[in-house]
């Protein structure tokens, strides 16, 4: 039975899952939820019709893949490739939060530095 909770998925382990199985299905029996940043689908998809997992990809009709980019603050950007920096920018992927609290009290706003914007617990 999958799991319940939600994961945010790059595009190496994307790769390496149609490489030893031919499919992204197992996947699909792991997780409640797997999403796909857009940034992620474009590494992907950059290989045409016919590129490596392309099919597969694009037959995992199921997975949550997101059509718009993903808001990635400057630190991220400049520190991890575009598929990378996106699932860190996923609302629910933020295991830096706690550091980035205590971070604060020195004037910058390390919120928008990491992630492109403040975050906020509404």
């Amino acid at each position: 039975m999958p799991e319940s909770r939600k994961i945010v998925i790059n595009t190496g382990p994307l790769i390496a899952i149609v490489a030893a199985t031919g499919s992204l299905d197992i996947l699909k029996g792991l997780y409640g939820s797997i999403v796909v940043p857009f940034e992620v689908s474009q590494e992907i998809l950059v290989g045409g019709p016919s590129g490596f997992a392309v099919p597969e990809f694009q037959a995992a009709d199921w997975l949550d893949t997101r059509s718009t980019p993903t808001v990635i603050g400057t630190f991220i950007r400049n520190t991890l490739d575009l598929g990378e920096g996106a699932v860190t920018g996923i609302e629910f992927c933020r295991p830096m939060r706690l550091g980035v609290a205590r971070l604060q009290g020195n004037g910058v706003d390390m919120e928008r530095l990491l992630y492109g914007h403040a975050h906020t617990d509404g």
